[in-house]
Formats: C-alpha cells, sequence, structure tokens
C-alpha cells in the first residue's frame, strides 16, 4: 500500500461560514500524496453536509464523524486515523497557501528534519486586513545550531502554533505526543513544547503559508474565570515531562515562559479569582522547587523588530522582580509588576502599528538600506 507522505488533521465544528475556503485551499495542495483527515466534531450548524459534500469530490478528502469532544479529542482522533509519513494540522476557519505542505515537506526531507515550520500571516476578520509575521529570527537561529534545539533553546519561545508545522510521524511512537483531553484551554502548549524537545531536528523558513484568521464571530473570547488554571496543568506536565527525559537544561526556560504565562494569566483574571491564582503560583513554583537564585535567560532579544528586542530586554530585567515578588508573598508588588507590563504590551502594539505603517510608506531602497544597517 502506498502511504500518503503527508497527513493533514482538519478539527471541525460550527464553522460553516469559513469552511469552504479552508478546504479549497487543501483542495489545491501542489503535493499530490497527502491526505486531508477531516473530523466533524458535532457540528450543528450545515458543517457535516459541507465536509460530505467535498469528501465526495476530492479524492485525498477523508471525513470522520464523531460527537463532540473538543480540539483535543478531534485532533487525536485524526492522530490516530493518520497514515502519512508527516503530520499536519490545520484549523477550519484558517486557510493555506497552495504550496505549503509541498514546501514543508521539502524542507523536512532535504533537512532530515523531524519538524518543518513557515511563518503566518495574520488576517483580522473584523477589518479584513492581513500581516504577514516576521519570523527571521527562527531560520537564522537553527541554522546557527544546526537544526538542534540545544544551543537555540530561545525556540521555544515561538509563538505556540502548531499548525504552521509538519511533524514526522516517529515523534508520536513514544505515545508521549498527544492532546490532553482533560484541559480546558491552552492543550496545544504542552504538545507544542514536547514536540520541540523531542524533535532531532528542525528546520524552518520565512514564508507566511498560512493564514491564521483572529476576531471572528464566536471565536473563543478572552475568558477570565478558573479555566485560567488550565496554565498551571501545562507547566506540570513540563516540569514531568523533562525530570522523565533528564532534559533539565530547560528548565530555566521554562521558568521563563511560566513567569511570562503566569503574569499573562493573572492580568486576565477576574478580580474574584486574582487571589487564588497568585497563591497557586506561589504553590507551582514551591512544587518544581523554584528559588529566588533560579537562572532565568533572556528571550530572543537580539532576533526581529525593533520592538520585540526592546520588550524582551524589559524582561530580562522585570522577570527577576517579578519571582522575587511571588516567592515573598509580596502581592501589591506583583499587582504593579503585571500593570506596568500591561502598559508595555500596549504601547508595543502601537509602536508595532507605527512601525508596519512607515515601512509600507517606506521606498524599496531605503527599506533595503536599514535592512542592510539591522543585520
Amino acid at each position: 500500500m502506498n502511504y500518503p507522505k503527508v497527513s493533514v488533521i482538519v478539527p471541525v465544528y460550527n464553522v460553516v461560514e469559513y469552511l469552504p475556503q479552508c478546504l479549497d485551499s487543501l483542495a489545491a495542495q501542489t503535493l499530490k500524496n497527502i491526505e486531508i483527515v477531516l473530523i466533524n466534531d458535532g457540528s450543528t450548524d450545515g458543517s457535516y453536509e459541507i465536509l460530505r459534500n467535498y469528501t465526495a469530490l476530492c479524492p485525498t478528502f477523508r471525513l470522520i464523524e464523531q460527537e463532540n469532544k473538543g480540539y483535543s479529542g478531534a485532533r487525536n482522533a485524526g492522530l490516530k486515523a493518520s497514515t502519512g509519513e508527516f503530520i499536519g494540522f490545520v484549523d477550519a476557519d484558517d486557510w493555506v497557501e497552495p504550496q505549503m505542505f509541498e514546501e514543508l515537506l521539502k524542507m523536512a526531507e532535504n533537512n532530515d528534519a523531524d519538524i518543518a515550520q513557515c511563518s503566518f500571516a495574520m488576517y483580522m476578520e473584523n477589518n479584513k486586513t492581513s500581516q504577514a509575521r516576521d519570523m527571521s529570527w527562527i531560520p537564522a537561529l537553527l541554522k546557527r545550531t544546526g537544526g538542534s534545539l540545544r544551543g537555540g533553546e530561545m525556540l521555544l519561545f515561538d509563538e505556540v502554533a502548531i499548525w504552521k508545522k509538519i511533524y514526522r510521524r516517529s515523534l508520536f511512537s513514544s505515545g508521549q505526543l498527544l492532546f490532553d483531553e482533560s484541559m480546558s484551554m491552552g492543550e496545544d502548549v504542552p504538545f507544542h513544547l514536547i514536540a520541540l524537545c523531542l524533535a532531532k531536528k528542525i528546520s524552518a523558513n520565512n514564508q507566511p503559508y498560512y493564514h491564521y484568521r483572529k476576531q471572528r464571530p464566536g471565536q473563543q473570547t478572552v475568558i477570565s474565570d478558573r479555566r485560567l488554571f488550565a496554565f498551571f496543568q501545562i507547566f506540570a506536565i513540563m516540569d514531568e515531562f523533562l525530570c522523565r527525559e533528564k532534559l533539565g537544561y530547560l528548565r530555566p526556560w521554562m521558568l521563563h515562559l511560566q513567569l511570562s504565562r503566569h503574569c499573562y494569566g493573572y492580568e486576565l483574571a477576574s478580580t474574584e479569582v486574582k487571589p487564588e491564582y497568585f497563591q497557586r503560583i506561589r504553590k507551582s513554583f514551591s512544587d518544581q522547587r523554584i528559588g529566588r537564585r533560579d537562572y532565568i535567560p533572556a528571550g530572543p532579544w537580539y532576533y526581529g523588530s525593533i520592538v520585540n528586542r526592546i520588550r524582551y530586554v524589559l524582561l530580562f530585567f522585570l522577570h527577576p522582580i517579578t519571582l522575587r515578588a511571588v516567592l515573598n508573598n509580596d502581592r501589591k508588588s506583583f499587582d504593579r509588576i503585571t500593570m506596568f507590563r500591561d502598559a508595555i504590551q500596549r504601547w508595543a502594539l502601537i509602536l508595532g502599528t507605527w512601525s508596519a505603517q512607515f515601512c509600507n510608506r517606506t521606498p524599496s531602497k531605503f527599506k533595503r538600506r536599514l535592512a542592510t544597517q539591522s543585520l
């Protein structure tokens, strides 16, 4: 039997308005040796009828019907049913460029990589605008390390986006790379981090082959209740994984990620939830035996835009202060730190918008000169 080179898993739940664009982009893939595994996760809005029609017309499409189990359950069902040498994921309200999976497969095979990834464009549904993300720092970092995570640990700070990658099937053989169906949110975070740790070699380019749709009606909105405690589950999973796999050298990088993620979770939390969230941070750090002298590495401050560099430099100074506030049970200081961080993020967004507008209006000759000077 000839197995497909790439299996693309698409969980579908009530996205009837956007589904045809997604399926059209997958049907148009230039890679012919591909299978598209569609998981209808109990849709009630007509999505199933669209899936059935496309499956009848496109021989590379396979349709699986199940009761609603959420993203984790749908993706796990797709993993179980898939047969490709590499696995990719696409969200049903997004779309991809025709050459995406052919190019990712070439990258993986030419570099003998377990993971191959591209960049993406953020499409804002509310105003119909799109902005490609500059992820050039990732190929530059991997070139320096020969594709290895060791020495390139900053790759752990890449956006949690499993849908811009393909994964070699052998990564799943240990049974450690699955989606936790008990998690209320963030189930893709441990999957993303564990996959990077398991991969012997990673390859990347900066081409925005994936189009990520944001701010659509019905998309999960910002939450502020106890579901945020899923962040603690994420890092409990990672702590256990690092201990089991004897990857202690990555613990400082996980500490950086935890401080960033928990400050974000605390910012989102409602007034009623904040006190318990803060105490949960303290307990989590105690369980992991984290102390005030633990090393906290800087993020990728010398890659990417000026705004991104400034952000990571500030975090380099803020994270030790944040850690001390948690360990000293000083919630007032922690409150001030998170408020300051939130203000930084808002200014970064404004500066990023101004920077993008400036670049769009700058003559190409001048832009080339700026790029040369920034290297």
